[in-house]
């Protein structure tokens, strides 16, 4: 079958994607039932993606073909205080061929973290590793210091680090207010296709449902339970998404960070209690909107539904809490806690 230049193009990146997505397996049959194609074309095309240095077959296997460099930097080094040097001469002659929108990201979402890893760490090595292929672009940044999440618990108090894992989704946290905002991981991490901050033996990451992935992922890179942060970032070569699209969602006509989104599978697998509520709603007061995302979450208790809808926005009635991602069960018992009452 002859396929047009488009069409071709469509078809590999098509293929690329399922591939990051899933995998090799199914791959062919996939591409078959889509574009309507007959296995021996699709076998021709891949054929094609390997001599083009796209894929790699590995065994039976079909992976990306990947650009891959590495650094390894001391505190001692000059340019260690300045992220700015390191990114400018390493990882953007890498990616300046990028469309102007996936690059802003790159440069916003990398000094920020890499920022982060050398005021917050107090590591003595960083370790940055890069790799590109056709799909995507990922980094990761690796320190050796004691770990985000036990950092934010000395830092601010809290009584576990599930607590100081929790108040990274809300944003405006952070341990050093005279040199950071807090806003740097929240919005790198919106800003990327995958984001992955792994320390002391836990994982803060948006993509909650590609959990077998993420451990697997952060297994090959680092021993969580070893000292240190890996931060693991990952984005289409052609996203559509921009930094100004993500800013604006969370910010007002003055550019002030007034919103926040809360993932809240992220956090709790089963919320029931007024505690767990009272937990989630630590520094609520600093916006003045709060999306609770309940996607994934089956059924909500009693106690910690009346906490948030009834009992808090009570008390705090120019917040407003807006609710995504429910079901009727979840739904019901919002209904169920709030029948005197209003909630938006």
């Amino acid at each position: 079958m002859s396929l047009s230049k488009n069409k071709r193009e469509e078809i590999r990146v098509y293929i690329c994607e399922r591939l990051a997505r899933e995998g090799s397996d199914g791959l062919v049959e996939s591409v078959s039932q889509t574009f309507d194609l007959t296995g021996s074309s699709v076998y021709r095309l891949i054929r094609e993606m390997i001599a083009d240095g796209i894929l790699l077959r590995d065994g039976r296997r079909l992976t990306f073909q990947e650009d891959t460099h590495s650094w390894t930097f001391q505190r001692s080094d000059v340019w260690f205080e300045q992220d700015n040097i390191f990114y400018s001469s390493c990882i953007l002659p890498l990616i300046r061929d990028l469309p102007e929108n996936v690059r802003q990201i790159w440069d916003y979402g990398f000094t920020e973290i890499m920022n982060n890893a050398i005021d917050h760490s107090r590591t003595e090595r960083l370790d940055v590793t890069y790799k590109r292929n056709f799909h995507s672009t990922s980094i990761a940044i690796r320190d050796y210091g004691d770990g985000i999440f036990r950092h934010i618990q000395s830092a601010c108090g809290f009584p576990t680090l599930e607590d100081a894992l929790a108040e990274l989704y809300k944003g405006k946290l952070t341990t050093d207010e005279t040199r950071h905002s807090g806003e740097g991981i929240f919005f790198t991490s919106r800003g990327m296709d995958l984001f992955v901050a792994a320390a002391n033996g836990l994982e803060f990451s948006h993509n909650k449902f590609d959990e077998m992935k993420i451990q697997a992922l952060t297994g090959q890179l680092m021993d969580v339970d070893s000292a240190g942060t890996l931060v693991y970032m990952s984005l289409s070569n052609t996203s559509k998404k921009s930094m100004k699209e993500i800013f604006d969602r969370y910010t007002n006509e003055n550019f002030e960070f007034t919103k926040t989104s809360i993932p809240i599978a992220n956090i709790y697998g089963f919320p029931v209690s007024r505690s767990q509520a009272n937990r989630l709603l630590n520094r609520i007061e600093d916006f003045e909107e709060v999306v609770l995302d309940f996607t994934g979450i089956e059924a909500v208790g009693q106690g910690f539904a009346d906490q948030i809808f009834r009992i808090y926005k009570r008390d705090h009635p120019d917040i407003k809490i807006v609710t995504v991602g429910t079901n009727e069960t979840v739904d019901n018992m919002i209904r169920h806690v709030t029948k005197n009452s209003f909630v938006n």
